[in-house]
């Protein structure tokens, strides 16, 4: 499977996402087979080249292809100058079509920068690592502590934001997206709801417990979201 992943990418220049025979399938979020080649990497996986491996999961990085809708990602300028990406992003290079997903991509690319992190620490490459372990850091640009789920009341979420700062929706009970199962009408959660996509901080959970309130706090919220989702 991480041989096929790096042949397509020396036949065709770009990693896949949603691989199905030969046909390209639309994304969904991030340019995850970068946590897949990282993960093969670090666990010595014989067989397969480092040097090609890297150079293929910085260029999901660093590097936007016109259709990011099959391969790569997209908004990476306005990833790269605000830290997430904006609701009103610039999509007048690219492909159009997918002007969402706001939220969940933004945090998926913080999780698969975190890959290309750790794929850098053991190749010894300080630089690289030392930007990308920053980046791993971006989902926090997101997180709205005021965000409010209306039953629970329970605070803190993610929420999408425009290009100014400002937030895509009104602090407290208005969390629209936070009821737990509703995707929300702005579609910036792909196919779930930010109830679901608070837990997606796989890379660092100890921050994610500092801001939800410490252990205890996300003890009960994770209890909570369980009680609601058998409901």
């Amino acid at each position: 499977m991480i041989k096929s992943l790096l042949d397509i990418f020396k036949f065709e220049g770009w990693l896949p996402e949603c691989r199905m025979s030969f046909c390209k399938g639309i994304t969904q979020s991030g340019s995850n087979a970068d946590t897949l080649l990282t993960d093969a990497y670090i666990k010595g996986i014989t067989g397969i080249s480092g040097e090609e491996a890297f150079k293929a999961i910085r260029k999901d990085a660093e590097v936007e292809p016109l259709n990011w809708g099959v391969q790569g990602r997209g908004n990476i300028a306005d990833y790269n100058r605000f830290g997430y990406v904006p609701m009103d992003a610039d999509y007048s290079h690219s492909r159009q079509d997918i002007s969402h997903r706001t939220v969940s991509r933004s945090i998926e690319y913080a999780h698969n920068d975190f890959s290309i992190a750790m794929f850098a620490r053991k190749m010894r490459n300080r630089e690289i690592y030392d930007e990308y372990i920053n980046r791993a850091s971006w989902w926090q640009n997101l997180w709205r502590r005021d965000a409010v789920e209306p039953a629970t009341k329970i605070h803190g979420f993610f929420q999408p934001r425009y290009s100014n700062g400002s937030w895509a929706s009104l602090p407290g009970v208005n969390c629209e997206t936070c009821y737990i199962g509703k995707a929300g009408p702005d579609h910036e959660f792909y196919e779930e709801s930010a109830w679901s996509y608070s837990w997606f901080v796989p890379h660092d959970y100890a921050k994610l417990i500092e801001l939800v309130g410490g252990p205890k706090n996300f003890t009960e919220r994770l209890g909570r979201y369980g009680e609601m989702k058998l409901m």
